[in-house]
């Protein structure tokens, strides 16, 4: 956290594609790339405010503001030795972010129609014989299922490298 906006600069020793910042309470998110030679080779600014409601005036101006807590981005151009800035800013505030992450990306295939999504509790509820109930929070995932289309010979590389990933966060 900083007041303002967060500023950090990363210099990546292997292939960067994808960049992930997670954990964030920011209004606006800029990523750009700098090679050495070639100068300025990536440049993307997000706002990380979500759409209100445009169905009524009352929504409109009156709504809660959203703010989305995560970003990504899997454009980044494949540069040896570029530097990769990324300007987190929440005028006004403080912005936060709890990580960020820069590498490679996998393709493992196009997704097919629909998908299920589930959050994950790990919170515990009790009940008593009273009709009261005490909850103790704990943390949360997110998951998702996506079915995909895989050419024939990938399919034991992509299984091997998922394999690898297991019980990470992806």
């Amino acid at each position: 956290s900083n007041p303002e906006e967060i500023v950090s600069v990363f210099s990546a020793h292997a292939i960067t594609q994808g960049l992930f910042a997670g954990a964030m309470d920011a209004s606006e998110v800029r990523v750009s790339m700098t090679h050495p030679t070639r100068g300025l080779v990536f440049s993307e600014t997000k706002s990380l405010v979500l759409p209100r409601s445009g169905s009524s005036f009352f929504g409109w101006c009156f709504n809660r503001l959203r703010l989305r807590t995560w970003f990504l981005t899997l454009k980044l151009p494949v540069f040896a030795n570029a530097l990769v800035t990324v300007t987190i800013k929440r005028p006004g505030g403080v912005p936060k972010c709890g990580m960020c992450l820069l590498g490679p990306t996998v393709d493992v295939g196009l997704s097919l129609m629909g998908l299920s999504t589930e959050l994950k509790d790990y919170s515990t509820t009790t009940f008593f014989t009273d009709g009261s109930s005490s909850t103790v929070e704990r943390g949360f995932s997110k998951k998702m299922s996506v079915d995909i289309s895989v050419e024939s010979d990938r399919v034991e590389t992509i299984e091997d490298d998922l394999t690898k990933r297991r019980q990470k966060t992806l």
